[in-house]
């Protein structure tokens, strides 16, 4: 299973889906966003901007606030493990 997270659309930014975030990093790292390419691989480039539709994979808080604009209740982290 994938630790992933999803913002609501605000009208200024698209549905974003964050794949192997990798909880709590996420909160306190500083890994880049990196884009996931329709055949799964990953391209070892930090995302400059969020698209809707794409797939990204790990990154930081810090990042996507900064990308998105949008912080705290807007961000849904689902999907963690218990083991």
């Amino acid at each position: 299973m994938t630790n992933r997270i999803c913002t609501r659309p605000t009208g200024r930014v698209p549905t974003t889906n964050i794949h192997s975030a990798k909880k709590p990093n996420f909160f306190s790292s500083e890994e880049p966003l990196l884009r996931v390419s329709e055949e799964g691989d990953v391209i070892d480039e930090p995302v400059s901007e969020l698209q809707r539709g794409t797939v990204i994979q790990g990154g930081n808080v810090g990042d996507l606030t900064r990308l998105s604009g949008i912080t705290g209740d807007d961000v849904l982290y689902f999907c963690d493990h218990i083991y």
